[in-house]
């Protein structure tokens, strides 16, 4: 619990004194340590006039008048603070000094990474870097604080000099920022100190930027065609692009250092423009809008911890930082009744305007280049095809790379040029997707990151193709020079076929013949004819070919290739076999057939597989 003053009834006095010299008094009311004086007070007077004066008279004091309306009346609280140390002008000089000594070194830093040509501790880093970087970064700072200290004093509010923040290179110091040592009289005086500090930096920071601009470019923040890595991109508030748009400058791979002073410039006039707490735009928004301001602020706040859990984690120890130690609650100035008049409201949407020029919700982001592709086969590497087949394997080809497009060769080679390969690439053109042919065994095609194409490769045998083809399907990238090869086996399938164009035949003279076709679908081969069953031992089955008899034959037909033999069934003893009976019109006669059913087999000698056919010899008697 506040003590009251031991002169508690004198001080009563002499605010009473001072009141009642600014404004008619008819009534005081003591609560606790507060006194509470009603007034009299004419709206279109110069109520705010004298209120000034009553506060310039109190202040100095460390008694602190409050103007406010309740229930149609108006009662000025006057509350007695105890007297503050604050600390002196020392303090100012070496945090300064501490921030030139920090910005230099960022300035070194920034000047090295331009230049690349002198050691990083060295007279010409430190003396360019001190140029380009440490001086404009300091005079934007410094002279958008020193807008907030006289605006402050042209209001008689007492303030502090800047107060330098250093900070680790490659920025060197966080800002800066000046106490306000006295209540905010009113909300003209309220918003005059809020936007004194962003109107003048961002004053200086246009021509420093236009200077960075002009010596060294916006810079291209990309890495050199086909070099990977991390690099940080530097995102541009919109008056940054109207300034390079307007200026014909193109930029290199480094941000000038200057350039990067006006972007830090118009970084700190954005965030300070933020209408949350007692930033510069919670002052602009309190002055604008009363104790509604409060809802603007809470959006703010939410604003950030919602950027800084998706998009950019810094926001999120700002939000902390607002929530903790600065507050999102504005005090209101001791005199909230007077109007700011329409001047100070352009100039509050003015604040506005500057608020969304300068501010970026993501000012650097880290982003990964990498190239990067995939091939993936739909089908068996290994594929075995017959003669008048193909092998047939499918690719999707895909830009797994980020974030940039890239150009790949494609192709394919054969160890077997006995095969003919052609090569088809995916089209979609009206919505229907199509495959056209490409002429040779090399294309090439362009895709964006994630985006992808298919090829299909067909490989057929001709009648001379090999047993074997083993198949390269490469690609390579345009950019990195790397490629990926997936390997591929297509093999010639040992296979045939057998054909007749007759299964049985009338036996005359103790002879049936039967005309046999082998066709090979493979590569070279042998095949081995034999017998391997018949019905009637007193028959038997020898081959023709040639003109040349034989038990068992053998033949070598080569890939594609056609040959054919004649099988005979005969006997040199007739035997009986089965009874046909067949009629006339009045009564059957009875007549007889013989049936010789012999079974052949055709085997590969190659692959040991055979085929089995069925002959039907049949003797017919009258």
């Amino acid at each position: 619990m506040v003590d009251r003053p031991e002169d508690y009834r004198n001080d009563i006095e002499f605010i009473q004194a001072k009141v009642s010299k600014q404004f008619p008094v008819y009534k005081t009311e003591i609560e606790f340590d507060i006194v509470n004086i009603y007034v009299r007070i004419i709206q279109g007077d110069d109520f705010e006039e004298k209120f000034d004066e009553l506060r310039q008279e109190l202040v100095p004091l460390n008694f602190i008048p409050f103007l406010r309306e309740e229930k149609g009346e108006y009662v000025i609280s006057v509350k007695k603070n105890p007297p503050r140390k604050y600390r002196t002008v020392k303090t100012n000089i070496v945090m300064l000094i501490v921030t030139l000594c920090t910005t230099l070194i960022a300035g070194m830093w920034w000047w090295s990474s331009y230049t690349s040509t002198e050691p990083f501790f060295s007279l010409y880093n430190l003396s360019n870097g001190a140029l380009f970087f440490t001086l404009p970064l300091m005079t934007i700072l410094g002279i958008h604080e020193m807008g907030h200290y006289f605006m402050a004093r042209h209001h008689k509010i007492h303030a502090s000099l800047p107060f330098f923040l250093p900070f680790a290179p490659p920025l060197g110091t966080i800002g800066a920022f000046i106490s306000i040592r006295d209540p905010i009289p009113n909300r003209k005086s309220l918003l005059d100190i809020g936007v004194a500090g962003p109107i003048c930096g961002f004053i200086v920071a246009v021509p420093v930027a236009i200077i960075g601009i002009y010596l060294g470019g916006v810079m291209d923040q990309s890495l050199p065609l086909g070099m990977e890595g991390t690099v940080w991109i530097i995102n541009y508030p919109i008056i940054f692009r109207v300034l390079d748009y307007i200026l014909p400058f193109s930029g290199g791979q480094t941000m000038h250092p200057t350039a990067f002073a006006g972007w830090v410039g118009f970084l700190v006039t954005g965030l300070n423009l933020l209408p949350a707490g007692q930033l510069d735009g919670g002052h602009v928004v309190r002055s604008l809008l009363g104790d509604k301001a409060k809802y603007a602020s809470y959006i703010a706040a939410a604003f950030l911890v919602i950027v800084g859990i998706w998009f950019y984690p810094g926001w999120l120890f700002f939000a902390i930082f607002l929530l903790f130690f600065v507050g999102l609650k504005h005090p209101p100035p001791l005199n909230e009744l007077g109007k700011i008049g329409t001047k100070r409201k352009l100039v509050g949407v003015l604040a506005i305007v500057l608020l969304f020029s300068c501010f970026h919700p993501i000012p650097i982001e880290e982003e990964t280049i990498r190239y990067d592709f995939e091939i993936e086969l739909s089908e068996s590497a290994i594929q075995t095809v017959s003669l008048n087949e193909s092998a047939v394997y499918t690719f999707k080809l895909t830009n797994t790379g980020s974030p940039n497009s890239d150009t790949y060769n494609v192709s394919f080679d054969m160890s077997n040029r006995t095969w003919n390969g052609l090569l088809y690439v995916q089209r979609l053109e009206n919505n229907i997707t199509s495959w056209s042919p490409i002429d040779g065994n090399r294309t090439s095609v362009s895709l964006d990151t994630g985006k992808n194409t298919s090829f299909r490769l067909e490989l057929t045998p001709t009648n001379e193709a090999h047993i074997r083809n083993d198949v390269s399907f490469t690609v390579r990238s345009n950019t990195t020079g790397r490629d990926k090869t997936k390997e591929l086996t297509t093999e010639l399938e040992y296979s045939f076929t057998v054909s007749s164009f007759q299964r049985y035949s009338i036996i005359e003279d103790g002879k049936a013949n039967f005309s046999i076709y082998i066709f090979n679908m493979g590569p070279d081969d042998a095949y081995e004819i034999s017998s391997t069953e018949i019905n009637n031992e007193s028959w038997n089955v020898y081959f023709l070919h040639n003109n040349s008899h034989q038990q068992n034959l053998t033949l070598e037909i080569p890939s594609g290739g056609t040959e054919n033999f004649t099988a005979v069934i005969s006997s040199d003893v007739l035997t009986r076999g089965m009874k046909l009976y067949t009629r006339t019109e009045n009564e059957p006669t009875r007549g007889s057939a013989e049936f010789v059913v012999a079974t052949l087999r055709i085997r590969s000698l190659a692959k040991g597989t055979y085929e089995d056919i069925e002959i039907l010899g049949v003797k017919l008697d009258e």
